[in-house]
């Protein structure tokens, strides 16, 4: 029987070639990369919860905990400043990227590759400079690293006790 995780990989892989095939026509929409991060922030989370018997719930409450505070904040300071920057879509894919390479360390090439391919398909669709998609992949990578090696997490883990 394969493992969760190594089935979580293969959809991760599958998941990657859909989007590749979607975003290789020349009129990729802002809506086509939302289509792609959310399935990619959810086999994340399974990769999380399936990662161990005993701290799998743990790691997928740092890696909500990352991804949540990420797109937070840069909703805010989008909303303080009135322009695109952080990139929200690279904020969050770059914080469960960073919380599954802290899981799983020999993958992280893996990880960052479809975080960056999510950065990749916001600027191309126009949805984005590449100055907002860095600072997005900036902020994710900072509350990624700021989540799974706080004590106690960030806002969830403080608030719910599990």
């Amino acid at each position: 029987m394969k493992s969760p995780f190594r089935i979580s990989m293969i959809s991760l892989l599958a998941l990657i070639i859909i989007a590749s095939g979607v975003c290789a026509s020349a009129e990729t929409k802002a809506s086509d990369v939302v289509a792609l991060t959310t399935p990619a922030l959810a086999v994340g989370m399974a990769v999380c919860l399936t990662s161990s018997h005993t701290d799998g719930v743990d790691r997928a409450t740092r890696a909500g905990n990352a991804v949540l505070s990420s797109v937070a904040l840069a909703q805010a300071v989008k909303n303080v400043t009135g322009s695109g920057f952080p990139s929200g879509h690279n904020a969050g894919a770059f914080a469960m990227a960073t919380c599954l390479s802290e899981i799983h360390p020999k993958q992280k090439w893996l990880y960052y590759s479809v975080a960056a391919f999510i950065g990749y398909n916001t600027v191309t669709s126009k949805q984005h400079t590449i100055v907002e998609a860095l600072g997005g992949a900036a902020l994710g990578t900072s509350m990624g690293h700021l989540s799974m090696h706080s004590e106690n997490g960030l806002i969830l883990t403080k608030t719910f006790k599990f």
